[in-house]
Order: structure tokens, then sequence, then C-alpha cells
């Protein structure tokens, strides 16, 4: 038995399209999970969009009324809160790190893009 497995591997290594099998076995087929991912997204938008919108909701309310408070206060003025919580939280070589990671971040204009990601965070979590 064991013979003729090795005479047929041998077999199909020496032939052109028995090597490129087993050298690619993913040529000859593969998964089609991009179709059944898509399928399965379509049936759930086109079946249940009243029920994701209606879960949608509060939580837009929740995340536009977070990223509003974020932007309206001003980055000092932020950045001291920030650097109290974390202070009070994690300790004093954290809070420093965090204030710089967060200077740098407005330094680099993205101080809105920042908010909105941690208020995306926070409505996370609430």
């Amino acid at each position: 038995m064991f013979n003729y497995l090795i005479l047929s591997l041998n077999n199909i290594a020496t032939s052109k399209v028995g090597l490129d099998i087993i050298l690619n076995p993913f040529e000859l087929y593969t998964l089609p999970l991009d179709e059944w991912i898509t399928a399965v997204v379509n049936f759930l938008v086109d079946n249940f969009r009243p029920f994701f919108q209606a879960i949608s909701l509060p939580i837009t309310w929740t995340l536009e009324g977070i990223q509003s408070l974020f932007l309206s206060i001003p980055p000092l003025i932020f950045l001291v809160i920030m650097g109290l919580i974390v202070w009070q939280i994690a300790g004093g070589k954290i809070a420093i790190y965090s204030l710089i990671a967060l200077t740098l971040i407005g330094f680099f204009g993205a101080w809105e893009q920042a908010m909105t990601t941690l208020a995306l965070v926070v409505t996370a979590v609430v």
C-alpha cells in the first residue's frame, strides 16, 4: 500500500499538471467566501433594514452628541482634562506620554479626526 502511494505521488510529481497541483493546490479550488459574505449581507440589508435603522438612530444621536462635546472644548482645556484623568487612572508617566501624543496629533492637524475617533470609542464603550 505504501509503495503504491509513493508510486502514485511520483507519477503525479513527474507530470507538469500534477506538479502544479502539488505546488499550488489553491489553483484547483478556492472557497468563494467573498460571494457568500456578499449574499448574507445583501439578505440582511434587504430583510432587516428597518431593524438596523431603529438600532442605529440612538447610536447616531449618542455619537453626534459626544463628538460635538469633544469638538466644542478648546484643545488646551481638553489636554489639561485628559492629562488629569490619565494621571489619576494610570499615573504620571502615562499622563505625560498621553499629553505628548495628543499634542503631536494637534500639531499634525488631525485634532478633529482624533476627537471623532475618541467619540467613536466612547460611544462603543457606552
